[in-house]
């Protein structure tokens, strides 16, 4: 699962949703997300995401590596 989550103004519940979905079912989570200040830094998100990456080149580079691609 690749997530956007840069710049986001407000918590996004359905995609914390998606994140459980996902790591029930053994997928990767990349998570794109600032360092620093996103209302999404949370411990659950750190730990659910196998990638934690700063901007969408990184995220979709190793969404690729994952698919072979």
């Amino acid at each position: 699962m690749l997530v956007n989550l840069l710049k986001a103004k407000k918590i996004s519940i359905g995609t914390m949703v998606e994140y459980g979905w996902a790591d029930s079912y053994r997928k990767p989570i990349i998570t794109e997300m600032e360092k620093e200040g996103n209302v999404h830094d949370h411990g659950f998100v750190k730990e659910l995401s196998g990638y934690i990456v700063e901007d969408l080149d990184s995220g979709i580079k190793i969404a690729k590596a994952i698919l072979n691609y």
